[in-house]
């Protein structure tokens, strides 16, 4: 099997090589997992006759065995998550308020706490209930949905200003095309990028700096990244970030710094680190490592945000890629608590001596990280955005991920901006577009804080989306017809009443996707560009 799997690597390697290098490429190849799954198996008899010329993609050869060869732990990653998110029933734990809090940057601080009043409608005790009552707290959320008429339904998209028009850029995309070159070769790469956010009119790159406890960027706290160099914590001789800042300034497009702040590396991979970095010795040392860390189910640790010490870790890093660069946001997505948790942090739980059961425990120290993250930013560079990109599936977030997103809506000091990620179709059985976007729509209770949705552009041309339930062929009847899956779902985005813009998911699905879905990615794009 390991033979089998180097093969495939060693496939993955040229073939990104290939495409990166490729004149004809308007930007890279990435691996969206679910796509490198499934998508591959649909087929292209369509018409080419209307596509728009200034879109090329690269030619890919032998596409099905290319797109099936991703990373095996991020495939099972992907899997488990929307397997666990569209999850028919879930068993469900009742908890006390979470408090507000006043100082995030004290451990020890007091904290208010919210009327129990106010969260009543918590979910009843380990009750199992089905996806049409969820809990009684999202059943209130959505209640104020269906009491008032739908923002999504009512009337005709009003005109947004500084609309953002975001794509977003993982490490496995550096992995393929930024990773090994020199300071030449990279900045070479990265106009191609940028070339291919322009033509697809959008405005903003998030581009991943720090995904497992790595750096992308020369800093004093986390090692090199791997996907820079080919090896973890080498040091390329150049500073990737200043010239991804300088390049995108000059094409007047916004970077946003995206920061994985909980998980990190596994065993086999912390034996590359450097002692010197604090994560290293939070792993090393196995006799107070349950204080600071637990595993995942693939292998990664994920750090503890109920301490102290790893929220200030996890807030210097932020600080530092704000006080560095000129970056327009900081930018965090959905991986909170892993899967796979179980009870390995109930030792710890019980030396806090926290009031709190260990749900409310949870989501207490979540949300400290989200505030001090915050405030760290703001006061290295009081221009910096915070954004949050959380699951679809605000049950999934509450009661798994254990961060509560509608009480940090209702709050200054949390964020600037929401990215729901909202991945499923319209016709989903347990999560349709339409009442997923509308239930976000109406969390957003603090003024300041901006919606925007984000969409699942890896899923055009989908055979089977398989947690989709009636819905699953959704995405494949679509693009035998009118492929304007991307277009319709930013129309629908557009009626929101506190709607600000679209991120799409990712760079490689819409930019450089499989040889047999090129067809329907082209008219999909010249469908929902004429909206921005």
């Amino acid at each position: 099997m390991r033979k089998v799997l180097s093969f495939f690597l060693v496939i993955i390697i040229v073939f990104g090589i290939v495409s990166c290098t490729n004149p004809d490429s308007s930007g890279i190849d990435d691996f969206s997992i679910e796509n490198s799954l499934e998508q591959n198996i649909v087929s292209d008899t369509e018409d080419n006759s209307d596509f728009d010329a200034n879109i090329e993609f690269p030619v890919h050869n032998n596409s099905e065995d290319f797109t099936e060869t991703s990373s095996e732990i991020e495939a099972n990653e992907i899997e488990s998550k929307e397997s666990s998110e569209n999850d028919v029933s879930l068993s469900i734990t009742e908890s006390p308020p979470l408090p507000d809090l006043i100082n995030n940057n004290n451990s020890n601080s007091t904290v208010s706490k919210v009327s129990r009043n106010s969260r009543t409608s918590r979910v009843s005790r380990t009750s199992k209930i089905s996806r049409k009552s969820q809990s009684s707290r999202i059943s209130r959320v959505s209640s104020k949905t269906s009491s008032k008429p739908s923002a999504v339904t009512a009337g005709a998209p009003a005109a947004v200003s500084n609309e953002m028009v975001a794509v977003w850029f993982s490490y496995i995309d550096w992995n393929l095309c930024l990773k090994g070159k020199n300071r030449s070769q990279f900045t070479t790469a990265f106009a191609k990028i940028l070339s291919g956010i322009k033509k697809i009119k959008a405005n903003t790159l998030i581009i991943h700096v720090n995904a497992f406890g790595d750096a992308f960027y020369p800093s004093n706290i986390s090692p090199w990244s791997q996907y820079v160099t080919g090896t973890l914590a080498k040091d390329p001789g150049f500073d990737p970030m200043q010239i991804i800042v300088d390049m995108a300034a000059k094409e007047k497009i916004s970077i946003h710094a995206w920061l994985n702040p909980m998980r990190t590396l596994t065993d086999a991979e912390f034996k590359s680190v450097p002692d010197k970095f604090q994560i290293k010795k939070w792993h090393k040392n196995t006799s107070t490592r349950y204080k600071y860390m637990v595993k995942a189910s693939n292998g990664k640790w994920t750090l503890n945000p109920t301490n102290s010490a790893v929220r200030k870790h996890i807030s210097n890093i932020a600080a530092e890629v704000a006080s560095k660069y000129k970056v327009d946001a900081i930018h965090i997505d959905d991986y909170f608590y892993p899967s796979g948790l179980g009870t390995q942090d109930n030792k710890y739980y019980k030396e806090t001596n926290s009031k709190m059961n260990i749900q409310a425990w949870r989501r207490d120290g979540s949300a400290r990280m989200v505030r001090q993250m915050y405030s760290a930013v703001k006061s290295a560079r009081s221009s910096t955005l915070f954004g949050i990109s959380p699951s679809g599936n605000l049950n999934y977030n509450l009661n798994t991920m254990y961060i509560d997103f509608e009480m940090m809506l209702s709050r200054k000091g949390y964020m600037d901006y929401i990215v729901p990620q909202i991945y499923y179709g319209f016709n989903n059985q347990a999560q349709p577009f339409v009442t997923n976007a509308n239930m976000w729509d109406n969390m957003v209770k603090e003024p300041s804080i901006k919606l925007h949705i984000g969409l699942a552009a890896y899923k055009i041309g989908l055979a089977n989306d398989q947690h989709a339930g009636t819905g699953k062929f959704e995405w494949r009847d679509n693009h035998k017809n009118s492929n304007n899956m991307m277009r319709r779902m930013i129309q629908e985005s557009k009626k929101l009443l506190k709607y600000s813009g679209i991120v799409f998911f990712d760079y490689k699905s819409l930019l450089t996707p499989a040889g047999n879905l090129q067809s329907k990615t082209k008219k999909e794009i010249n469908n929902f560009t004429k909206l921005f």
